[in-house]
């Protein structure tokens, strides 16, 4: 796929005409000037070594290379390209929570939405450390594997949808569980898992499984997504959700619970609003944790730099030597063949 890093840089092709007009004003204002000496026949006559148009043709090369530098501003990226380096880094399991309830709009523009916000903000803050993804409603599910490949984990955020999933409610045990085998093997790499939910876990099992991973060495952070108040929940059919009764659900963020599960879990809890505090925090507090060395891959965009600057510098050398006065080894040719 083809775009470009810094688009914004593109405004600056604006130059184009606007230097194009300039020349042009210029030329006329010349030719103006010059009808004033005299005759342009004879004062064609007298300058037999000007060419017409090769200061023409000097001016599209510039027009053409002030373009091509303006487009290298923009950064033009094609596609991705595998690289290994090595980094200090830790490991974080992502679960999101994906039930239905993550359509309520009691934080704007609702659940989910403010979620991949969220998940964008902290997984860029996570430079060199290694990142898993699942989803949990009521059940867990893979989504990427522990990796260091950023782009992707980003990538897959944005399609996340509530109901993606069958099994519906809200099961923080198996996201727990699920996570605490996403990461590797190596022992001394400090590793947390980050659930983002509301909170109105519907199994039993939670508070046994936090501490298991608590007893691993795995830090179990709980990030709250929406109001105490609570609202109702709707779906992309335009009704709200209803229960077996018939009657509109309304779902609030369980506080109480998450708050245990973190305390548990010998992780924090953080509430999502409108702000970027629970980024903030939560990023400091997995700071903290042990960073090891270790070989990554990871994707990045294939910057396509250096075939424009084999063009332009091709440009700029065959615009050096176009001259604005015809060759004279031309025109002692031109005569010899005469």
């Amino acid at each position: 796929m083809f775009r470009f890093a810094d688009p914004q840089a593109l405004y600056l092709l604006i130059l184009i005409p606007i230097l194009a007009g300039i020349y042009i004003y210029m030329l006329y204002w010349k030719k103006k000037k010059l009808s004033k000496f005299g005759n342009p026949t004879l004062l064609k006559q007298m300058t037999l070594g000007y060419s017409k148009y090769r200061p023409l043709v000097k001016f599209v090369f510039l027009e053409i290379i002030l373009t091509l530098l303006i487009f290298m501003l923009a950064r033009p990226q094609m596609g991705m390209k595998q690289v290994e380096d090595d980094k200090m880094g830790i490991e974080v399991a992502l679960m999101i929570d994906v039930s239905n309830s993550m359509y309520a709009q009691d934080v704007q523009p609702n659940r989910m939405e403010r979620t991949k916000f969220f998940l964008s903000t902290l997984v860029d803050a996570l430079h060199n450390d290694k990142i898993s993804l699942g989803i949990f409603a009521g059940e867990a599910y893979p989504q990427i594997p522990i990796t260091n490949d950023h782009v992707s984990v980003k990538m897959f955020t944005e399609t996340l949808t509530p109901g993606i999933v069958t099994s519906q409610g809200t099961n923080l045990a198996a996201a727990i569980e699920f996570a605490t085998r996403s990461f590797s093997a190596d022992e001394e790499v400090g590793k947390a898992i980050v659930i983002v939910t509301d909170g109105e876990d519907h199994e039993m099992g939670v508070e046994e499984v936090a501490e298991d991973a608590r007893k691993a060495g795995i830090n179990v952070h709980v990030v709250g997504v929406g109001t105490t108040q609570g609202s109702t929940i709707p779906m992309p059919n335009g009704r709200n959700l209803l229960d077996e009764n018939n009657r509109e659900v309304v779902t609030s963020l369980n506080e109480d619970v998450c708050k245990k599960i973190a305390n548990i879990g010998g992780g924090q809890f953080y509430r999502l609003d409108a702000t970027n505090n629970a980024q903030k925090h939560l990023i400091e507090e997995l700071k903290k944790l042990k960073a090891t060395k270790g070989k990554s891959k990871f994707s990045e965009p294939n910057e396509q730099f250096l075939p424009l600057a084999i063009v332009i510098m091709i440009l700029l050398i065959v615009e050096f030597f176009i001259f604005e006065a015809k060759n004279p080894l031309l025109r002692k040719l031109k005569k010899l063949k005469k």
